[in-house]
């Protein structure tokens, strides 16, 4: 049985950092989004932040290099998948870009 690997993150665009290039050659467009959960805790609001990389190639590539700059407000669907260091990325497979 295959194990499920997907999600959904929306956010806003904080960092461009270039591009990357894979074994196989393929060019990644990658962004970094910042999701802000904002929740109550007891009689304070708390501001709870994540900033994540995303890796948008294939056919997302030429899209998400013109659109996604800082500041954007985008929806990510895709995977997870881990560096060699430990830090984890998302594999883009479909990017909504927002005004």
């Amino acid at each position: 049985m295959n194990e499920l690997n997907s999600l959904l993150i929306e956010g806003t665009v904080v960092g461009n950092c270039g591009e990357s290039t894979d074994l196989d050659g393929e060019r990644s467009c990658i962004f970094i989004i910042e999701n802000i959960r904002t929740f109550k805790r007891q009689d304070e609001l708390v501001e709870d932040k994540c900033r994540v990389s995303v890796f948008a190639g294939g056919t997302l590539y030429s899209h998400c290099a013109e659109k996604c700059t800082v500041g954007r407000k985008v929806r990510v669907v895709g995977r997870l998948s881990q560096f060699t260091d430990g830090s984890l990325k998302i594999i883009a497979e479909h990017v909504e870009i927002r005004q």
